[in-house]
């Protein structure tokens, strides 16, 4: 967004309240699919043509919205869904579960994920999730299995993620969704999987459809990957924005307005 801007002819003043810019891509997308070198010089080439880049600053903590709208004559959110979504089962608030997000950024910046020696359970079937099965590999995971509602052909992981994560020992569970999260004094032990028995309807939507089957696998660690929701309560906060029922940011799809004038958002489905 900054370079398109600057391409337009504005002067870019960016916020990054990580210490290393590049958001998903440096918190989320593992090394192994893209070289942190090249992510940063990609981003120093960008800083070089004149984006005035300040990391490590939380906007709604370290510095206010409502004051960096006042000394810009425009403000653009463009701060994505940055928390993962945890299904509310029996056990989901239990001492060794976590969200794909959260697991992703401790790989990337730590390089370490607290499960070292341990069964880790990926509920998903994307991408993310994949990144998560093989992330908690190279953590020194002793089992990962990633249990997805589609059926194998269905999955919708790109065909080579899922062979390469194969390859590298994770154990494929298809046609399942999760019932219950196992747990003893408030540990996961095991997850519990209910069979599914379609995802779509005949219309082609997403209506999962369950049998009575039931399975136990026992696993230390649960990771939810199964999509991310937007976190705006501190940002926004002193200002008047508006949030809409699912707790996103009310814009207007054509012009991407926000509800007060001068800030704008991007990644707006139209």
């Amino acid at each position: 967004a900054a370079y398109d801007l600057m391409k337009h002819g504005y002067r870019v003043e960016m916020f990054e309240g990580e210490e290393r810019p590049g958001g998903a891509l440096s918190t989320g997308v593992p090394a192994y699919r893209l070289p942190r070198d090249v992510l940063y010089s990609e981003i120093d080439g960008l800083v070089a043509l004149g984006i005035q880049l300040h990391c490590g600053v939380e906007v709604g903590k370290t510095k206010s919205l409502a004051s960096l709208h006042k000394e810009h004559t425009a403000v653009l959110l463009a701060v994505g869904l940055q928390t993962s979504r945890i299904l509310p089962i029996p056990g989901h608030d239990a001492a060794g579960v976590t969200g794909a997000l959260e697991f992703l950024w401790a790989a990337n910046h730590k390089g370490e994920t607290g499960v070292r020696g341990k069964r880790v359970f990926v509920i998903g079937g994307g991408n993310v999730a994949v990144d998560v099965a093989r992330c908690a590999l190279r953590t020194g995971a002793s089992e990962v299995r990633l249990a997805s509602l589609e059926s194998t052909d269905e999955i919708p992981a790109h065909p080579w993620e899922i062979e390469e994560a194969l390859d590298e020992g994770v154990i494929a569970t298809c046609s399942v969704g999760p019932e219950e999260v196992l747990t003893q004094d408030g540990s996961v032990v095991g997850m519990r999987v209910r069979e599914c028995l379609s995802v779509f309807d005949e219309a082609g939507r997403f209506a999962p459809r369950f049998g009575e089957g039931l399975s136990d696998f026992a696993c230390d660690v649960v990771v939810f990957s199964i999509g991310q929701a937007a976190k705006l309560d501190t940002l926004i906060s002193g200002t008047d924005l508006l949030v809409s029922g699912s707790g996103q940011l009310v814009v207007n799809g054509a012009d991407y307005t926000a509800s007060v004038t001068g800030i704008f958002a991007c990644g707006v489905r139209r």
